[in-house]
């Protein structure tokens, strides 16, 4: 396979954080995803060890706390070259964004009632979150991304960590995405590949990363 760069998206893990060389999450960061100008991102990430397995240049895309809705925002706002793969690591289906303008949004997760959007998410999950329609939500995005990247004739893999594991969401019949269910959560389940944690004690350590990106490469190989 012919591959000139790995377009990596996702949330923090995509980005990460919590690795001793990630770069604090800058107030210019959401112009530069837009613009298609990501910072350096962590060597120790799963998107650089992807690259290395791959031997591909690598942009990393994955921005900490966003929602699948975004995820799908900032994959369709890129430039792609010939020969580009997209890989995706869908994040949890509780979360949503809320666009105000141009580059500029707000990300509402359970992550966020102990910031300073506390009292935005706490509307949020009191009045207007329900399952369903978050359910819909997420598959919405999912399944847009995927239809945006086939008609630019770009390679696209999904995959996607959540803290209610695959098989027990409800999949829309509409869906035509195959995604793979990454196990960091689930210990119990026999696909669990969390090996350790990164510097804040959170996000997944260099060890865990490394074995999901052996687990995209082994998707991506056999394709």
């Amino acid at each position: 396979m012919n591959i000139e760069r790995i377009m990596a998206f996702g949330c923090s893990i995509t980005y990460g954080e919590g690795l001793i060389d990630a770069q604090e999450k800058s107030p210019d960061l959401k112009k530069l995803i837009h613009e298609g100008m990501p910072p350096k991102s962590s060597k120790y990430a799963w998107p650089a060890a992807l690259g290395v397995t791959l031997d591909c240049d690598v942009k990393n895309f994955g921005y900490p706390g966003t929602s699948n809705k975004n995820i799908c925002n900032i994959v369709i706002q890129q430039k792609y070259k010939k020969n580009d793969i997209a890989v995706i690591l869908w994040t949890d289906f509780s979360r949503t964004t809320f666009n105000t303008e141009k580059n500029k949004w707000f990300d509402i997760g359970p992550h966020s009632l102990a910031t300073r959007k506390k009292t935005k998410s706490s509307v949020f999950y009191k009045h207007l979150y329900y399952d369903f329609n978050q359910n819909i939500e997420n598959y919405s995005a999912i399944n847009f991304a995927k239809l945006y990247l086939d008609s630019k004739g770009v390679k696209n893999y999904h995959f996607i960590w959540t803290t209610i594991p695959l098989e027990h969401m409800e999949v829309p019949q509409w869906n035509s995405v195959d995604i793979q269910y990454i196990n960091i959560r689930d210990s119990e389940n026999p696909n669990y590949i969390h090996l350790d944690y990164a510097c804040d004690d959170m996000h997944p350590g260099p060890q865990t990363q490394n074995l999901i990106a052996y687990t995209m490469y082994n998707t991506i190989l056999n394709d």
